[in-house]
């Protein structure tokens, strides 16, 4: 599942769950500040889960909802103090003291804690609780352990020291990684991978889970882009239940995906054709360019050059050569001009050189 790559195989999504169990098993608190729209998000708790609770008897994974309206010290005690214990409490020590003094009594010691969709209001009283529940105690001194999820537009500032923020792991080239690692599913040549990969990640915007998607379309969005790209927005959701958008500028992402693989295809048969012909070509200072710079290397012949060359019968080529030369300078020109090339085009480009 390209989910669980995404979060267990991408080096840097990989690294923030690492980070976050090392932090843990150090014996600190974390606080997870995550984007709005974080990627796979029940995929990540349970990475989180499995890598750093798996195995552990007293793991409690506490919703905001299950929270309500009770204060942080106040839940806990009733979820894991016993009643006759709980009846010692005293509203003068308050519960961050009651539990620290009584927790050997209790399920508290050495439990963890996963505190998950919390609203702005419960997660600050949650950190601030925390935050006091923890200078109760040495630092050495077993206690409850907690990862709190908070998103970014909430987490003004923290009282907590293990802050692992999302966006400071998160860069543009990890969707490069993840398209490449599916794309080895997808039957097609190596140069319509690569230009499937840059296809997905320029049309994807950055959003992995929009990306996971076209990635496996494979030829299909290669052979039309727009069209996938629409019916994929309809018929599929985010993770998360909302809708995916369409990016803008689509037309543009395309021509820069196209850009980066096949104009260098371009530029390839451009000197293998020089090279092949490089006897044929007689440079006396008296051809310009398209600048009307006089041209001194054969390598600096243009396309567009070395066809007027032939039209002016300064250049003897076979029909096939003319043809292909004629294609050719007309692909170049076409991308030179922001235009996206169809995919009969693309196809002729690979298969000629």
């Amino acid at each position: 599942m390209i989910e669980n790559i995404w979060w267990t195989v991408v080096p840097n999504s990989a690294r923030y769950i690492n980070d976050i169990a090392t932090a843990f098993a150090e014996g600190k608190s974390v606080v997870c500040v995550l984007p709005e729209k974080c990627e796979w998000l029940d995929t990540m708790r349970s990475v989180i889960m499995e890598k750093i609770l798996s195995g552990v008897n007293k793991t409690y994974v506490v919703s905001g909802s299950d929270v309500g309206n009770i204060a942080p010290g106040e839940y806990l005690a009733e979820m894991l103090v016993k009643k006759d214990i709980r009846a010692k409490y005293r509203t003068s020590i308050g519960y961050e003291e009651f539990l620290t003094r009584i927790e050997s009594e209790t399920a508290l010691i050495n439990s963890y804690i996963y505190l998950k969709d919390m609203t702005e209001e419960q997660a600050s009283a949650w950190l601030q609780f925390i935050s006091g529940y923890n200078r109760k105690h040495t630092p050495d001194a077993p206690r409850c352990k907690f990862i709190i999820e908070v998103f970014r537009s909430e987490c003004k500032k923290t009282p907590l020291e293990s802050v692992f923020r999302r966006e400071d792991y998160f860069r543009n080239y990890d969707i490069n990684i993840m398209c490449m690692l599916v794309s080895s599913q997808v039957n097609i040549s190596d140069y319509f991978r690569d230009y499937l990969i840059d296809l997905t990640v320029m049309c994807s915007e950055n959003d992995p889970e929009l990306a996971s998607l076209l990635i496996l379309e494979g030829e299909k969005f290669i052979k039309a882009p727009e069209k996938v790209l629409y019916q994929t927005v309809s018929e599929n959701v985010r993770s998360n239940m909302e809708n995916f958008a369409v990016p803008n500028e689509l037309n543009s992402k395309i021509w820069k995906a196209q850009n980066r693989v096949f104009f260098p295809l371009i530029e390839q048969y451009r000197l293998s054709f020089i090279k092949l012909h490089e006897n044929d070509f007689h440079i006396d200072g008296k051809i310009t360019n398209s600048v009307g710079e006089e041209i001194e290397n054969i390598l600096e012949l243009e396309l567009n050059t070395i066809k007027w060359l032939y039209d002016h019968f300064q250049l003897t080529l076979t029909k096939q050569e003319v043809e292909e030369l004629k294609f050719f300078k007309q692909c170049r020109n076409d991308l030179a001009h922001l235009k996206v090339l169809e995919y009969s085009r693309l196809q002729q480009i690979v298969n000629t050189v």
